[in-house]
């Protein structure tokens, strides 16, 4: 099993909670994360040198991970490499497994320790992670192969929580740990996780079947097409909703849209993505209470993209605008400039503005009133040439 980001529905955990949910938000796959900001942390990712073959026995890659602590932190109880798995936490229960990674350090031996990490959801009582130690590598400036053979935890008597209260989140990962309460410069590649008790001697993956995961669609990514249905894994964008099974949605009531749902909870606002009964600012507490959220309009509109193009009003992410034809009544003020011209007859044959003084004999007899307006309003389209087609978002 090569560990490379995961190919859909947000498989990542919470920006400000990393280590207790995955909560479908935008960003990285594979995270550093940490209990507090203490330690001085540095992440670098060097080139081995061209010529350099430092993986004894094993495919030498380009580059390697470089962290570094530069002070002694206090207080920290986790600091991690945190890799996905698989989505969800039941699959490989009770799997023997074999975890293993290239490794070294810059000058200080250094212990460092791996946990499987079992999570178990963000629904209504569902069943408190498990974070188990797996084994502990010992560093040394030589770069060495570490394998660890264990099992999967059981998920015997686990719950991903109340029956329609449930999140679709669960999921298993790997965690590489960094020494905790000091400084080191830790180097290591290669994380790889195989299926068995296995010592395996050579494991090679090339750019383009890491590059055929990292460029899959993704949560929240948007693609056209002429399909009547949308396909397996996708949502019409028909100006519906989504939400839970009990939700009522009109596009898609089901517990895997939790991904979707907390994605565009937390980067559209209410006025593009309204929320039945109003946001509590919780996506996930708003999808277990079954309110429903409508996604972006899109049918029948050009999509364009959000920002503050040169000269142009700045639009916000999911904001939808326009219509199709304004109706419009001219006034005074809208009329153009102009002048017109009269004649009058002053009996002397000149002709002007006016009758000459001490020459008038007799007025021209001149027919008065509004010209031959109505004040009916005008229609201009707002319509562009266009194409229409079918569009899907990634749940």
């Amino acid at each position: 099993m090569v560990i490379a980001p995961s190919n859909h529905k947000g498989f990542t955990p919470a920006t400000s909670v990393p280590v207790v949910g995955t909560n479908g938000v935008l960003g990285s796959d594979i995270r550093f994360v940490k209990s507090n900001t203490n330690a001085a942390d540095n992440i670098y990712f060097p080139l081995f040198p061209l010529a350099s073959y430092p993986l004894t026995g094993d495919v030498t890659p380009v580059d390697y991970v470089r962290y570094q602590c530069t002070n002694s932190p206090a207080g920290e109880t986790y600091k991690s490499f945190q890799f996905p798995i698989t989505q969800k936490v039941k699959n490989l229960s009770n799997q023997s497994m074999t975890f293993g990674f290239w490794a070294a350090v810059a000058a200080t031996p250094a212990d460092i320790n791996i946990y499987v990490r079992q999570y178990f959801g963000s629904g209504t009582a569902a069943s408190a992670e498990v974070r188990t130690l797996i084994g502990t590598a010992s560093l040394t400036t030589t770069w060495t192969w570490f394998p660890f053979n264990f099992a999967i935890p059981s998920v015997a008597g686990k719950s991903l929580g109340t029956p329609g209260q449930t999140t679709n989140d669960d999921a298993l990962y790997i965690q590489i740990e960094m020494p905790l309460g000091i400084p080191c410069d830790v180097y290591f590649i290669k994380p790889a996780l195989f299926l068995g008790d296995i010592d395996p001697e050579l494991e090679f993956d090339s750019y383009d079947q890491i590059d055929s995961i990292n460029t899959t669609p993704r949560t929240g990514d948007v693609r056209p097409g002429y399909l009547i249905t949308a396909p397996g894994g996708w949502v019409p964008m028909n100006d519906g909703s989504i939400g839970n099974a009990g939700s009522g949605a009109t596009t898609r009531a089901n517990q895997d849209t939790f991904q979707l749902y907390k994605t565009v909870y937390d980067a559209v606002i209410n006025t593009w993505a309204p929320v039945s009964g109003g946001r509590t600012g919780s996506a996930t507490n708003d999808f277990i209470a079954g309110k429903t959220l409508t996604l972006p309009r899109a049918l029948g509109r050009v999509l364009a993209e959000a920002g503050a193009g040169a000269g142009l009003t700045a639009t916000a992410l999911g904001q939808w605008s326009g219509t199709e034809a304004y109706a419009t009544t001219l006034i005074a003020a809208n009329l153009p400039p102009h002048s017109h011209t009269y004649t009058y007859n002053n009996l002397v044959g000149v002709n002007g503005f006016g009758y000459a003084q001490g020459t008038l004999r007799q007025a021209i007899s001149a027919a008065t009133g509004n010209g031959p307006g109505t004040s009916t309003p005008f229609t201009t389209s707002a319509m562009q040439p266009g194409s229409y087609m079918n569009f899907y978002i990634k749940l």
